[in-house]
């Protein structure tokens, strides 16, 4: 007799989960898998998210700390200058009186304090290839302005504008910062050319891969600090470099030209200098006051980097557009101030240095010694009555030494 179904074999679990429908384990495992694949994916995600937001929120560290956001193009860094000095100006001749005498005034040589920059700013990036640096000077009490400038210049692009109050492409030693000059002051020749910072804007064409080259013109008004209304006087610049890499060596050669035109109500010009150091107010060099409707001035540059040395010099030479005596100023409002001469005067500078290198804190010790020959310090007291060598013959020369604490970020 047969009985029914129960000694037939049983088909596979599988076979029978097949032929319902029904998942298998092998199904199970699958999608086990595509959800841990899905859930990975979903972590990396979300850790890809919290990588990008500490890459914008986590300042590095430059010296002080940069806030960067690369992706939207936005940066912003802190940046300071604190620069104590103490120097000594010596005594012409030796003759250590007080008071004034010969148009110096003795008092105020001899050792000194000042707190030379007080400087703090920011830098940084905006979207669309912008820039910006802005810098205030709040040493001797007061508040005087650096550079404030807003630049524009696309990605990959060789040009750039600078629009604000910096200086207008004078020199290598004015466009070097202060907090890295190889001596506690620059050349006397930027001080006595006056070569200030002024307001204005300039367009330049810059190397953007390999910084081997820059030529830049611009046109400027007067200082920012200038609180007259009249500033009819302007001046134009143009300023060309070239740096090659020679072996190991970096080179650096420049010119520059600029044309300045004074005030049209107070048309006249002073060119003087500090011996070096800005513990005193007192200039051994001084022209006075010159009537002129402007200057022109040309100068070469010429620096180099071998390692650890540092190289750099430069000339200048300063041509005077001097009213004559026969002169008559026209046009309204017109005037003209000072000493006319027969002829244009005209001045040359330069210097020579090697380098210091520094990392954020540096102390300098520096020793300065000026001959002077003429001017109007060549008088009595400087020299005996008896003398009857013509002023601008006469011959005296003057000592200096400073230290220098410098803290910058």
């Amino acid at each position: 007799m047969l009985g029914g179904s129960a000694g037939l074999a049983q088909p596979p679990a599988a076979t029978i989960a097949a032929e319902t429908g029904a998942p298998t384990a092998q199904d199970d495992a699958t999608a086990k898998i595509e959800r841990l694949t899905a859930q990975v994916e979903a972590l990396q995600t979300q850790l890809d998210a919290v990588k990008a937001s500490l890459a914008r929120e986590t300042p590095s560290w430059k010296g002080a700390p940069l806030f960067e956001d690369k992706s939207a193009g936005f940066s912003f860094k802190p940046k300071g200058l604190i620069q104590f000095d103490a120097g000594y100006v010596g005594f012409p001749q030796g003759q250590q009186l007080s008071g004034t005498a010969g148009g110096l005034n003795y008092n105020n040589l001899g050792f000194n304090t000042r707190a030379r920059r007080l400087v703090i700013g920011g830098e940084g990036t905006l979207p669309g290839g912008f820039g910006y640096n802005v810098e205030f000077n709040f040493a001797q009490g007061s508040i005087d302005y650096e550079d404030i400038v807003l630049t524009y210049q696309r990605n990959n692009s060789p040009l750039r504008v600078t629009i604000g109050t910096f200086y207008p492409l004078s020199s290598l030693e004015t466009l070097t910062s202060s907090r890295l000059t190889s001596f506690l002051e620059r050349a006397s020749f930027t001080d006595a050319f006056n070569y200030n910072r002024r307001l204005g804007v300039s367009l330049g064409l810059l190397d953007p891969k390999n910084d081997r080259y820059t030529l830049t013109a611009g046109i400027f008004s007067q200082p920012i600090n200038d609180a007259a209304f009249n500033r009819t006087g302007w001046e134009a610049g143009v300023r060309g470099t070239f740096s090659p890499k020679i072996g190991a060596a970096q080179l650096h050669l420049g010119v520059s030209y600029h044309h300045r035109v004074n005030n049209r109500d107070a048309q006249g010009t002073q060119y003087r200098a500090r011996p070096l150091l800005q513990t005193t107010d007192q200039r051994f060099v001084d022209t006075g006051t010159i009537a002129a409707d402007g200057d022109d001035s040309a100068g070469v540059e010429f620096g180099a980097i071998f390692r650890s040395l540092h190289l750099a010099a430069e000339a200048q030479k300063l041509w005077v557009r001097g009213y004559r005596p026969s002169d008559v100023v026209t046009g309204p409002n017109n005037a003209s101030i000072g000493t006319r001469y027969n002829g244009d005067p005209s001045f040359t500078g330069g210097y020579a240095e090697v380098w210091n290198p520094t990392d954020y804190l540096r102390f300098l010790a520096e020793y300065g010694h000026v001959e002077i020959t003429g001017g109007p310090r060549a008088v009595s007291p400087l020299f005996a009555t008896t003398d009857t060598m013509p002023l601008n013959l006469r011959k005296y020369g003057v000592d200096t030494a400073a230290m220098r604490a410098q803290l910058d970020f």
